[in-house]
Parts: C-alpha cells; sequence; structure tokens
C-alpha cells in the first residue's frame, strides 16, 4: 500500500506539470492571435528589430574604450613627457615603452594629445 501512494503522489507531479505546459502553452496561443488581430507583426527578425539595441551597444562600448584609452594615457603620458624632455622621437619613445613592456595599444602621438 505503501508503494501504491508513493506512485500516485509521483505521477500527480507528473500530471499537474503537463497540465501547466498545455495551460501556459494555450495562453500563449491566445496572446499571439491577439496580437496578430491587433495587426502588429510576429517574429520579425533581424536589422529592423535590433537596430535600437545595436545602435545603444555601439556607443556603450565606444565609451568604454575611450574610458580605458583615457586611463591608460593618463598613466603614460607622464613618462613619455619626461621621454620627450630627453629629446627622443615618438618612435623611440613608443620602442622605449616596449622595452619597459608597457604596451603601447594606441600610438604615443595619440596619448600625448589626451
Amino acid at each position: 500500500m505503501e508503494n501504491f501512494i508513493t506512485v500516485c503522489s509521483k505521477h500527480h507531479g507528473s500530471i499537474h506539470g503537463m497540465k501547466r505546459r498545455v495551460n501556459i502553452s494555450t495562453m500563449t496561443r491566445k496572446a499571439l492571435a491577439a496580437k496578430k488581430a491587433r495587426g502588429e507583426k510576429l517574429g520579425v527578425m533581424g536589422k529592423v528589430n535590433l537596430e535600437p539595441y545595436a545602435a545603444e551597444g555601439r556607443a556603450k562600448g565606444r565609451a568604454a574604450l575611450q574610458s580605458k584609452a583615457d586611463t591608460f594615457a593618463g598613466k603614460v603620458k607622464p613618462i613619455i613627457n619626461e621621454l620627450r624632455r630627453e629629446g627622443l622621437s615618438l618612435n623611440a619613445i613608443a620602442k622605449r615603452l616596449h622595452m619597459d613592456q608597457i604596451r603601447t595599444a594606441t600610438a604615443v602621438r595619440n596619448a600625448i594629445a589626451r
């Protein structure tokens, strides 16, 4: 008898879950039908839908790169100014920074301009 109760309770849960999935499916179909009846397009993909998000993403990406470049320039600019006072060319400064294991992801001239 105990096994029968355990089996029934397990199946009750799966039946309840199945009913819930059917209800969700039915509600989704009704909502999509209502949306279609209002004249809205369903399943529109591509550039039309994504462009507002893409523009926002590009703007955020530019801002992040700009911030990163400003931070890098702020750290490197005193070193570059010191090397300029020693009379080194921009190319020589870049080589010196490279030898000091400072990656010059941006040109030395861009760092000076900031």
